[in-house]
Formats: structure tokens, C-alpha cells, sequence
């Protein structure tokens, strides 16, 4: 609501919905909506991480399964790990339905994200314990 008081060439993506609201009512936002989602779609037809997502998160889930031990080892030995983990989740898929865009944000997102998670999992994930232990 902040962003209304200020210039109106100066307001953020969020100011210019309320602002829209404001006038428009619900068409307003339906409509920035509808943009948005068609924006966002078109994206992942039309832009190259559409053909990287996939393969990464592939890449991410066959960490995770092939390595639990690793994967709590981490997680024991950085905490914060989970938190950030689910705030990355939820940061990408916000950025994606957010964003115009779209695809993009979680891709990059992914990029940075598993080479830091196999550094992780190689490095403090190799002192797991024995098995049985």
C-alpha cells in the first residue's frame, strides 16, 4: 500500500496491481492475472530453460535419492539447510508465477542450486556413519 503514495512511473509491479484494483475492481486483477499466467506459459514454451528445468530437477531428486545418508548428513551438520531448501521451493515457485519471466527464475534457481547441493553432499555428506550405526 506503500507503493501507491509513491510516483506513479516510479511504482513497483505490485503497486501497479493495486493501483489497477483501485480503479478496474476484480476485472483488474483478472486481468493481470490472465497476462500473467499466459506470460508465464508461453514461457515455457518459448524460452531454453524450459529444456534445462526438467533435466535439473531430475538431476536434484537423483541426489536425494541416491544419497540419503549424505542428504542427512548435511542436514545435521547445517540445519539452516532445510529452511533454505523449502525457502528456495518456495522462492522458485513464486518467482515463476510472479515474474514475466517465468520459467527462467526457477531455472536459474536450479543452476545454482545443485551445484551447491552436490558440493555439499560430497563434502560434508562423506563423513556419514557406518551402516548400522
Amino acid at each position: 500500500m506503500l507503493d501507491l503514495t509513491r510516483e506513479p512511473s516510479s511504482r513497483t509491479h505490485l503497486g501497479r496491481l493495486f493501483e489497477r484494483i483501485g480503479a478496474d475492481g476484480w476485472d483488474g486483477f483478472a486481468k493481470v492475472v490472465e497476462r500473467k499466467l499466459s506470460t508465464n506459459i508461453a514461457t515455457l514454451t518459448g524460452s531454453p530453460w524450459s529444456m534445462m528445468v526438467v533435466p535439473m530437477l531430475v538431476f536434484a531428486a537423483l541426489l536425494v535419492w541416491r544419497a540419503p545418508a549424505r542428504m542427512r548428513a548435511v542436514l545435521r551438520r547445517i540445519p539452516e539447510m532445510r529452511a533454505a531448501l523449502y525457502g528456495l521451493l518456495a522462492a522458485g515457485i513464486l518467482g515463476y508465477a510472479l515474474n514475466d519471466s517465468g520459467i527462467a527464475v526457477p531455472g536459474m534457481m536450479l543452476a545454482v542450486a545443485n551445484p551447491a547441493v552436490s558440493y555439499l553432499l560430497l563434502r560434508v555428506g562423506s563423513d556419514t556413519e557406518p551402516a548400522g550405526a
